[in-house]
Order: C-alpha cells, then sequence, then structure tokens
C-alpha cells in the first residue's frame, strides 16, 4: 500500500490511487456511485474535458465526501505533510486512519509528517485540525 494518494470510503475499503483521485472517479465511476454519464453532465456544465481538475472535478469531489461516506487522502511533499478531507472526523473514520496510518510503509517513509484534517459539512463550512501520524495512531477509540 505504499502510495501518496488514497480514497478510503467509511466501510474500510482504502483505493490506493496511482494518479490523480478524479481519474479513479472517471475510471470506475460506479464503485464511487456515479456513473458516466453523470460524469460527463458535470463536466459538460463547466465546459471542461472530463477528467480535468478545475469545477467539476470540485463538485465531484465534494459531492463524494459529504453525501457517499468517502474520504480523500494524499501526500504534498513540498511542506511533508498529509491532507485528509472528510465530511465529519468520528470515530470510524479515526479508526480508518489510524490503520492507514500505521502501515510500515507510511510511518517509515514519512514519521514526521504532519496531517492538515479538514472536515466538510452539508454548508460546505470546512473545520481544521492538525495532528500527525504518530498522534492517529495513538488513537483509542
Amino acid at each position: 500500500m505504499n502510495c501518496n494518494a488514497y480514497w478510503i470510503h467509511i466501510s474500510g475499503e482504502i483505493i490506493p490511487v496511482n494518479t490523480t483521485h478524479i481519474a479513479e472517479v472517471v475510471k470506475m465511476p460506479e464503485h464511487f456511485g456515479y456513473t458516466r454519464e453523470r460524469i460527463e453532465v458535470e463536466y459538460a456544465a463547466t465546459r471542461e474535458p472530463v477528467g480535468f481538475e478545475g469545477k467539476a472535478r470540485q463538485v465531484i469531489m465534494t459531492d463524494l465526501i459529504v453525501n457517499h461516506g468517502w474520504v480523500r487522502v494524499r501526500y504534498t511533499p513540498r511542506s511533508d505533510s498529509w491532507v485528509v478531507e472528510m465530511k465529519k472526523l468520528t470515530g470510524e473514520i479515526s479508526q480508518l486512519l489510524k490503520h492507514l496510518f500505521s502501515c510500515p510503509e507510511i510511518v517509515n517513509e514519512h514519521p514526521h509528517s504532519t496531517i492538515k484534517i479538514t472536515e466538510l459539512d452539508n454548508a460546505g463550512c470546512l473545520r481544521n485540525h492538525h495532528t500527525t501520524a504518530h498522534d492517529i495512531c495513538k488513537i483509542q477509540v
């Protein structure tokens, strides 16, 4: 599971992202609760090509996070930090993050990385938390 980006579902499924998050959704839309037609409609509304990292991508990814139970995780090498976007930091999500950040590949490769957790609510408001992989691994839920 040595990767710098993931989709995690509240069911416990972890999908490594080898290219971009939106590319994974476009590649297998039904897996994310979408259809190819719905993706094409979202992109057509913004006049962007399918898979483009623009407005349609943001709409789709926010919907997946807020309404479909997905968590987006990515590593940013420049700041040696992880960004985690989710609807709400619950006990379930904390356990999933603990599992992910306890993986030897991540612990060994990024031992001092910070983690910025961003919560999105139904109104689109953001709440941010900052922590470390070390602290996440100590979570008792």
